[in-house]
């Protein structure tokens, strides 16, 4: 699966991050194998615990998984839609916004309401939002509710500690000014990627 959605010729929100921080002169940050196999079974464990193998991890992250895992599941929204019957998995969607071919793959979603579990290293919820601009979450919850045409996106950050795991969970639908800002956003970053792809030619 993420080989063939990566093979898929359609800019992403993660490629709009790359341009957003070209233009303000950062380097992009790149993951490392370790963060990204994490990350996977993060997701796995969470959402999809049937693929999650603990074996492709070390003792401690197993450890750190399972707690992240605990403290997500206590919570009753996540589990309702996480045990839905008619909820989807790693769902790949191709879409068209302004002018540009777009792709995404949402976590899961549940016919409107598509959720997002985040690992984090923030220690409060306030904190959490503060990373939404720099990690591009609102561009992503605006572009993949634009997408499904979805009217609800949940992130459920779940902070990385073995002992004292917390839990912050933010509803984006109920920030619509920054999913405004994120939808103009979106839209400059598509010029850009259309010029750059030009320049290319």
């Amino acid at each position: 699966m993420e080989d063939k959605y990566y093979k898929i010729d359609r800019c992403s929100n993660s490629e709009l991050s790359r341009i957003k921080r070209e233009l303000q002169g950062q380097q992009m940050y790149a993951a490392s194998e370790a963060s990204l196999l994490f990350g996977r079974m993060f997701h796995y464990a969470t959402l999809e615990p049937r693929k999650y193998d603990p074996r492709h991890v070390d003792m401690s992250s197993r450890i750190l998984l399972e707690s992240m895992c605990k403290t997500l599941r206590s919570n009753f929204q996540f589990n309702l839609f996480a045990n839905h019957p008619k909820t989807t998995f790693e769902e790949v969607v191709v879409f068209n916004f302004e002018t540009v071919r777009l792709k995404c793959k949402l976590d899961a979603r549940l016919h409107d309401w598509i959720i997002d579990p985040k690992s984090t290293s923030t220690t409060s919820r306030e904190e959490f939002i503060k990373t939404f601009d720099d990690y591009g979450y609102w561009r992503q919850a605006f572009l993949y509710m634009f997408a499904c045409r979805a009217t609800r996106f949940t992130f459920f950050g779940v902070t990385k500690s073995k002992n004292n795991c917390k839990l912050f969970v933010v509803n984006a639908h109920e920030f619509p000014h920054k999913l405004k800002e994120a939808e103009a956003e979106a839209k400059l970053l598509t010029k850009h990627y259309v010029f750059q792809k030009q320049k290319a030619t």
